[in-house]
């Protein structure tokens, strides 16, 4: 085990993600883990998706210089790019027990693991600074299954790419350029594109690395 120093802990999922979620990071990409049981919640952020204008002035738009107009072509603001949903229909947490939280500050590695029903489940994420993707797997000691949903922030919906990909991609009013993929990697079972999600059949393990794409003009 870690020493305490190098780990944060928990004994429950984040009641509050903004307070006590789990961050992982490389720079560029973030994201905020939940470590919820039956339905699992990634939130995720790129540095560049910004909703002002990139030579917005105040003195030459004639506001005082302690106005700040969040606009889409104002000053503007930073974005939240979308989040990861896993849901796990056959999961019942009335049978969960030991579980546990944690980031690993030495490694930059987030993981969640309990037992339920007999089955233990394994889960880790983090965000690759060489390869610049946010990796996550899943894993359980019997086969299970899951539905994975990529979802936009700004409400741009979803489409699969092939039978393993999920993508969204629009453009913001100030003309701002933006894509996000959830790609499987690797599966030990077989997985199927539905519309705007993955559903994975009953199996051992997952992996899959999401990238919100850099953002142009």
């Amino acid at each position: 085990m870690l020493a305490e120093s190098w780990r944060l802990h928990y004994r429950s999922p984040a009641a509050k993600w903004e307070a006590y979620g789990l961050p992982i990071g490389n720079g560029r990409l973030g994201a905020v883990l939940r470590g919820d049981i039956a339905r699992d919640v990634v939130q995720f952020n790129e540095n560049s998706l910004w909703a002002g204008s990139n030579n917005y002035d105040n003195g030459l738009c004639g506001v005082a210089d302690d106005v700040f107009d969040t606009s889409m072509h104002g000053f503007g603001r930073y974005l939240d790019f979308g989040r990861v949903t896993i849901s796990f229909a056959d999961l019942d947490e009335s049978t969960v027990s030991g579980y546990e939280r944690a980031l690993d500050l030495r490694h930059a590695v987030a993981y969640a693991c309990f037992d339920a029903g007999g089955v233990r489940h394994q889960r880790s994420a983090f965000a690759s600074r060489e390869a610049d993707v946010i990796v996550l797997r899943y894993s359980a000691s019997a086969p299970f299954g899951c539905t994975v949903r990529l979802e936009s922030a700004q409400g741009v919906p979803s489409r699969v790419a092939g039978d393993t990909s999920v993508v969204f991609d629009s453009v913001l009013g100030n003309g701002l350029r933006y894509c996000a993929s959830l790609v499987f990697l690797e599966c030990d079972g077989r997985s199927i594109a539905y519309g705007d999600r993955i559903v994975v059949e009953a199996r051992r393990h997952w992996r899959s690395s999401l990238t919100p794409v850099p953002t142009t003009r």
